[in-house]
């Protein structure tokens, strides 16, 4: 009867252990499948560009002109960025004017990238994009009602 209520004991206890999952470098927290990496802009250009690839079917010269137009925003998202994280890290936060030139400057951004991006592509391919970029826009905020939702269980 011992033996058996000592194995239950471990049992629970590596089970309960075993759900845990790996922490991780970010402040402690569960590491989360789909965490995001540290990769250049160089890197993630390349990643887009393959993945457009595949789900476009783009050809040599739709690949070449596609990957000078990722890596442009890859490289302008990343100082973006670094600033964001330095204003944030001296506890500044942006006031309304600077918010709204923000969201301002990324729309304009947004619009000038679906030009490029109808310059390149053909209107079958143009279709399968927007279809990909909605998709996403969809996902992106289910997870964020998800998450807030979780945040107000919490409190």
């Amino acid at each position: 009867m011992k033996n058996v209520i000592v194995t239950a004991i471990l049992l629970f206890g590596l089970i309960t252990f075993a759900q845990e999952g790996q922490i991780s470098t970010n402040n402690g927290r569960p590491a989360q499948m789909g965490q995001k990496q540290n990769f250049t802009p160089e890197q993630r250009a390349e990643l887009q560009l393959k993945r457009m690839t595949l789900h476009l079917d783009l050809n040599q010269k739709q690949q070449v002109e596609v990957k000078k137009l990722v890596l442009e925003l890859a490289k302008k998202r990343e100082t973006i960025k670094t600033e964001m994280r330095a204003k944030r890290e001296n506890g500044l936060k942006p006031s309304d004017e600077e918010r709204f030139a923000n969201q301002s400057q990324m729309l304009d951004e947004k619009i000038a990238m679906k030009t490029a991006f109808k310059k390149i592509l053909t209107p079958e391919q143009m279709a399968k994009f927007e279809e990909n970029l909605a998709n996403r826009s969809e996902k992106m905020q289910a997870r964020r009602i998800n998450k807030s939702k979780k945040f107000a269980n919490k409190k």
